[in-house]
């Protein structure tokens, strides 16, 4: 169940997740794949096929920001929100509230290939978010969550022209890179007024939201919210935000 958010009639939100640091130095593109993927997830929930079977189905994307904290866009669990809210008993006529969700995601090892079922996954749930910025941090299991990297934040923001690499669960499929470059800085979008957000020049579509824009050298310098209506255009929240987010909600390490 893949839900569309508009912001406006322009814009779409992009909804179809022993440990180590990301390395220091990227010497190869195979070093920033490698470095992005295992720092980042897919979160996904159990669909229900015609004759019965469930599968995980992937609709979203997170960062791992520490060992045990993940990042994405509050309206991608606000989806789950809806999902867990539609599969409850007739019973219950209210939404959970997002600090009663439990939101399952799978890491970058536990998918062998974009069509396959994953090896794994993993329960976390919701320990602070942010409305205004479309941002919310999950808290991943202490134990048994397997290995997985974390994402260094941006010294600065990236220049416009600058090349980024983005990864997400692109139209509901395992693990798409995408790669692009800054094309422009919003401090007003129709319907988010008064909110940073980088644009980029990135394919990106349904299921890349909550997934990290990353520089050249591996670090988070922005998070995939929506698309605008103009070709290949995605806006991302700006690394501003992300750090003043984290530092309200993670003061004692951002």
């Amino acid at each position: 169940m893949l839900k569309l958010l508009v912001l406006s009639l322009l814009s779409i939100i992009l909804v179809a997740c022993q440990t180590n640091s990301l390395p220091k130095i990227i010497t190869s593109s195979t070093d920033l794949t490698s470095a992005i993927g295992y720092s980042s997830v897919a979160l996904v929930y159990y669909d229900h096929n015609s004759v019965g079977e469930n599968h995980l189905k992937p609709y979203c994307t997170g960062v791992w920001i520490d060992q045990f904290h993940i990042l994405t866009a509050l309206h991608c669990v606000k989806v789950m929100q809806q999902i867990t809210f539609h599969n409850l008993t007739a019973e219950n006529t209210h939404l959970p509230s997002l600090s009663q969700l439990h939101l399952h995601y799978v890491l970058w090892n536990e998918v062998a290939g974009v069509e396959q079922e994953p090896l794994a996954w993993h329960l976390t749930n919701v320990i602070a978010w942010d409305e205004a910025h479309d941002l919310a941090l999950l808290l991943g299991p202490w134990q048994g969550a397997g290995w997985h990297s974390w994402a260094s934040l941006g010294k600065h923001s990236p220049s416009l022209g600058s090349p980024i690499t983005v990864l997400g669960m692109t139209h509901g499929y395992y693990w798409t890179f995408l790669q692009g470059w800054v094309s422009a800085y919003r401090g007003k979008i129709p319907g988010a007024e008064g909110i940073g957000f980088l644009q980029a020049q990135v394919p990106a579509h349904f299921g890349n939201s909550g997934g990290g824009a990353f520089n050249s050298a591996g670090e988070l310098v922005g998070l995939a919210d929506f698309i605008l209506d103009i070709p290949d255009q995605t806006v991302f929240i700006d690394l501003a935000s992300l750090k003043q987010f984290l530092h309200h909600s993670l003061p004692a390490s951002f």
